[in-house]
């Protein structure tokens, strides 16, 4: 026998259908075949909808505990942020009470304070440097007439100096003009002993 004749009969007998073969293929139910499919899919649906589920549950645990702990970080920033105001609001009170004395007065430096002033900041010395600006801003036509009066004794005072120095200059340009003249011998006498002359 040879390789040729050996896959003739090979392809002889898979060429060769066999009645029962048909028989099982035309016996097939595909209909069932599909619901018994259908049926797996669903099965294997199922358990992915399960793991899915328990895969949101996990989920969802995990969001809760980390909600409470922001829940529970943001309550205790709340009571925080509560105590700061608080501590912020009694040193402006005592800012207030140290610096102005006319409890009306303090309540306009306040209002300045708190509605027209920018806080530069919360520590004691900030607070105490933008009331002392809340209250010049309360008090701005008592701090410019004072100003005003300050330029002005100034301006007298400088007025006057100037005066007392031209009398000065006047007088020694007078001392200049009665200065004694010397001749040629006394000026070189008076050089000899150190003594200068013009």
């Amino acid at each position: 026998m040879s390789l040729n004749e050996d896959t003739k009969d090979v392809t002889e007998e898979t060429n060769v259908t066999s009645p029962d073969t048909e028989t099982q293929e035309e016996s097939v139910d595909w209909k069932g075949e599909a619901d018994r499919l259908r049926a797996e899919n669903e099965k294997l649906a199922d358990v992915s909808r399960k793991q899915a589920g328990a895969l949101r549950e996990e989920r969802k645990k995990r969001k809760q505990v980390e909600t409470e702990d922001v829940s529970q970080d943001t309550g205790l920033d709340k009571a925080l942020s509560r105590i700061e105001k608080k501590r912020i609001d009694d040193e402006i009170e005592e800012q207030l009470f140290d610096l102005v004395e006319n409890a009306d007065e303090r309540e306009v430096v306040k209002h300045y304070y708190n509605e027209r002033l920018q806080p530069s900041g919360f520590t004691r010395r900030k607070i105490q440097e933008d009331i002392k600006l809340a209250r010049i801003m309360a008090n701005k036509s008592k701090v410019q007439a004072e100003a005003e009066r300050k330029a002005r004794k100034s301006l007298a005072e400088k007025q006057a100096l100037e005066n007392t120095s031209t009398q000065v200059r006047s007088s020694v340009e007078e001392g200049a003009a009665n200065k004694p003249k010397y001749n040629k011998k006394e000026k070189a006498f008076l050089r000899q002993y150190g003594v200068k002359v013009d």
